[in-house]
């Protein structure tokens, strides 16, 4: 490969991160909104909610920890075998709702999403490992801002405010919320 070649290499490696970070960052939005929407299903039927803070921790801490999205949803499904009643074992629960956003909802989507506007942006063939490594960093956002809500919500529960799973998420538009 000659210095000539390289530099263009590099500069398109250059160029497809920046797209990308770009690409990844117009999607946060919408996984705060889905993440609200999924930690709204361990709010309580009275009483407190079974989830605990260190559990969700250690979600976001296999998630931060390993290279492969896979291993974070058969960690959920581990929780949910063993603690069926705080991960829920139903479809609507917590844990399948979070197997359903990342394996065929919206995370897969939004990781699709960032690698149609990478590749739109460099072309397909510079496009890489794009679409795995945009769907393992909308996977950490995503249970990011769900274990942040849920600490909110959590501890707003506890300080007995009737609203502390309702108010998870508003929609922004210009700078003005969304009611």
């Amino acid at each position: 490969m000659t210095a000539e070649e390289i530099r263009e290499q590099e500069q398109q490696t250059i160029r497809r991160e920046v797209f990308l970070r770009r690409a990844i960052e117009r999607e946060v939005s919408k996984l705060i909104e889905v993440g609200a929407a999924t930690v709204r299903r361990l709010k309580p039927q009275g009483g407190r909610s079974l989830m605990e803070e260190n559990q969700i921790r250690n979600l976001l801490n296999v998630a931060m920890e390993t290279s492969c999205v896979d291993v974070v949803t058969n960690f959920i499904r581990y929780q949910i075998g063993r603690s069926p009643g705080v991960w829920g074992d139903d479809e609507n629960k917590f844990g399948p709702t979070l197997i359903r956003d990342i394996e065929t909802g919206a995370i897969l989507q939004a990781a699709e999403q960032v690698k149609k506007s990478v590749s739109d942006a460099v072309g397909e063939e510079h496009v890489g490992d794009t679409f795995d490594r945009a769907y393992l960093q909308l996977t950490r956002l995503y249970l990011g801002y769900a274990t942040r809500m849920f600490y909110y919500a959590k501890k707003r529960e506890d300080a007995k405010d009737a609203k502390a799973w309702e108010n998870l998420f508003r929609a922004q538009e210009g700078g003005k919320r969304v009611t």
